[in-house]
């Protein structure tokens, strides 16, 4: 145990060298930015919380994130999922397109087939609502095809089980329509 002890000082010494120095306006814009994650997590959760219950409540909550994010994609599918609640199914479209456009970390990319299945899920639910013999129709039967072939891609790069079973569920449903 002595023996040990003895190379504590010298393990302060080598943490302390290998810490660069940092002027005070750098710290100040790491702990401004550590507010900014902070104060954006927490408007995601609160838009999670209230999606179901309150999605107009939801979607302020969302909005509020993408001021301070507006380049992260988790906010934009929430507010999308809260716009499928109050079944505006073309601006939840637009969410979840402007979702898939943004910048995806490594840590929440598993999670993109969510948004591709939400959008397919969306345009199956509009689709009886175009006239069939329109380009529109036509259009989205494809787009809907192709939203579910980039679900099941991307749930399978990252070998996600119960990523399958949602596809699935939506496959059913297009199919259903």
């Amino acid at each position: 145990m002595l023996k040990i002890l003895r190379f504590i000082p010298f393990i302060f010494f080598l943490a302390a060298c290998s810490i660069p120095e940092m002027s005070e306006s750098e710290i100040r814009e790491i702990l401004e930015k550590e507010k900014r994650v902070s104060r954006y997590q927490a408007l995601i959760n609160l838009g999670k919380k209230y999606y179901r219950i309150d999605p107009n409540r939801s979607i302020e909550y969302y909005n509020k994130a993408i001021e301070i994010y507006p380049n992260h994609p988790t906010a934009y599918y929430g507010r999308g999922d809260a716009r499928s609640e109050l079944k505006q199914y073309l601006l939840a479209i637009s969410d979840y397109d402007k979702s898939i456009e943004c910048n995806w970390s490594y840590n929440i990319l598993p999670y993109k087939y969510m948004v591709y299945c939400a959008r397919a899920k969306a345009r199956i639910i509009l689709l009886p609502s175009i006239d069939k013999n329109s380009d529109t129709y036509n259009q989205m039967f494809l787009d809907i095809f192709i939203d579910l072939e980039l679900a099941e891609e991307h749930a399978m790069i990252f070998k996600d089980p119960g990523a399958m079973e949602i596809i699935e569920e939506i496959r059913l449903l297009f199919e259903q329509r």
